[in-house]
């Protein structure tokens, strides 16, 4: 009894470690001047003021994430990066190019436009889109994006207060590119991160491949419908929880596109263009306005099931196990007979660790967002509550809140079975080399024991490129046939254990 007792007590303890290890994504931030923190991490959202007295605001472009325990640590309006208290960081101000410096006074007002990632052992990634001085639509009035920058925060830096030790190292230059839409899904060994971003005036997805120390990308993938418009100032990018489906809408093309992703090789499959039913603008005195077209935001209910899709007047919900559209479309929310000149219109859609979706607000300003407490339940049993997620007011304090930050499932683990590798180290056991490195026609693998060992080597997706089972003590393995790049290799015992990986690079 003693003997169960104690592992039981242990298995709790395991559990609890791992868990702890999963939080980055469980405290949000939002508004404009007076900035609200929501902490999930008891299980349940609790709102509070974070700063009643900041100049920045966070308008839907911006993000946040705590530490893997929980523990809150950074914020962004979009531009800069900033610690708790509202203070910017060492080498953290304006992470912009050009005219921007002056122009970017606000925070981002376009959704998904940074995103903070976890790298390990206290670094985090950053990444945001900015135009360059030269980008045309500045002048044309139409609205993309040409430069992607990508930087790196040390939290252990500044005796714990961070530092960005890498800054503004372009992922993409002279791009034609969504102002909206980028987000990111875990990569299959469950330490790396795909990033996503959306290109202008076409369905093409720009990907990244970032690991620990590594940036691989950009990797382009095209398809032939929808080809989006040019008009991308609004629109979401979203994955399901467990990573397998991606899905974006914009404003200009009234088509939601949705895929299969494939978590080690980072490749978008199978896509779907699915029309999504019009919806009519009205008031409360029932007069008949025309047809709402401004789609906005987008997200997966937590089994992936159901899609949700925002305009400014509407939520929609689509039942993707439902292939008859007369029956996989309903509308779980309206305005309500709302006075227009007081509703603040739907935007974002965001699932949250409490497996609710947060819905922001179009307009800004309100203490509330709207939220659908059930969207794994089909039609108006998902219970959307409008403006049922309320924040504290202060006294003479701004009260804006806005759209949730930009948020991925950083929660997500390992695919099952392991893709393998991203971020690889060398995990040396016994005598094996494998050489040379760089190599060109040849690999040679040399081992100490022979013993029914297998080699794999992967493309730098995660992608089995060949397979040998080692013979003898030297074995050579013709590699002229591979393009030049990096590659990864695992050597598995016949007990199927790991005894030697590594990465290499072919010249």
């Amino acid at each position: 009894m003693k003997t169960k007792l104690i592992l039981i007590l242990t298995l709790l303890l395991i559990s609890s470690s791992a868990n702890s290890q999963n939080k980055y994504g469980n405290v949000w931030v939002a508004g404009g001047q007076t900035i609200y923190a929501t902490n999930f991490i008891s299980g349940y959202p609790i709102n509070s003021i974070l700063d009643s007295s900041t100049s920045y605001f966070f308008l839907g472009g911006h993000s946040c994430i705590s530490d893997s325990a929980g523990k809150f640590i950074l914020m962004s309006d979009g531009f800069s990066i900033l610690d708790t208290n509202g203070t910017v960081i060492d080498n953290g101000y304006k992470i912009v190019n050009g005219l921007w410096d002056q122009a970017c006074q606000i925070g981002a007002g376009w959704l998904q436009a940074s995103l903070l990632l976890p790298a390990g052992n206290g670094l985090y990634h950053f990444i945001n889109v900015m135009p360059s001085d030269s980008m045309e639509s500045l002048s044309l009035g139409a609205p993309m994006f040409d430069n992607m920058f990508y930087s790196l925060v040390d939290m252990k830096a500044n005796n714990g207060q961070g530092k960005v030790v890498k800054r503004m190292i372009p992922l993409i230059e002279h791009g034609r590119m969504s102002i909206t839409q980028m987000t990111a899904c875990k990569h299959g060994d469950g330490k790396s991160w795909w990033l996503l971003k959306q290109a202008h005036d076409t369905n093409m997805v720009y990907s990244f491949l970032l690991t620990k120390d590594s940036i691989f990308g950009p990797f382009i993938q095209g398809f032939p419908e929808p080809h989006f418009g040019v008009w991308h100032k609004v629109g979401q990018s979203v994955f399901t929880n467990d990573g397998t489906k991606y899905a974006t809408a914009i404003t200009q093309k009234q088509i939601v596109f949705v895929a299969d992703f494939d978590r080690c090789s980072g490749q978008l499959s199978n896509p779907k263009s699915i029309d999504i039913p019009l919806t009519t603008i009205w008031t409360f005195d029932s007069l008949v306005y025309g047809v709402d077209t401004t789609l906005a935001g987008v997200a997966f209910s937590s089994s992936g099931r159901f899609l949700y899709i925002a305009r400014f007047t509407s939520i929609l919900q689509l039942d993707l196990w439902d292939n008859n559209m007369n029956t996989a479309w309903d509308t779980i929310a309206g305005m309500d007979n709302t006075p227009s000149a007081s509703f603040k219109g739907y935007y974002s859609l965001n699932l949250a660790p409490d497996n609710k979706i947060y819905v922001g607000n179009w307009n800004g300003g309100g203490n509330q967002m709207s939220v659908i407490s059930e969207p794994d339940k089909k039609g108006d049993s998902c219970a959307f509550c409008k403006k049922c997620m309320v924040f504290p007011i202060m006294p003479n304090h701004a009260v804006n809140v806005f759209t949730p930050p930009n948020m991925v499932n950083y929660a997500l683990g390992a695919a099952n079975p392991i893709c393998w590798p991203a971020g690889v180290e060398e995990v040396p056991q016994e005598e094996i080399n494998v050489y040379p490195n760089p190599f060109e026609a040849t690999l040679i693998i040399q081992c100490s024991h022979v013993q029914n060992k297998t080699f794999y080597l992967y493309d730098s997706f995660g992608k089995l490129i060949l397979t040998k089972t080692i013979e003898t003590n030297k074995e050579q393995i013709n590699t002229a046939q591979l393009s030049a790049g990096l590659y990864f290799y695992s050597i598995v015992n016949k007990n199927g254990e790991r005894v030697k990986a590594g990465k290499m690079v072919k010249e």
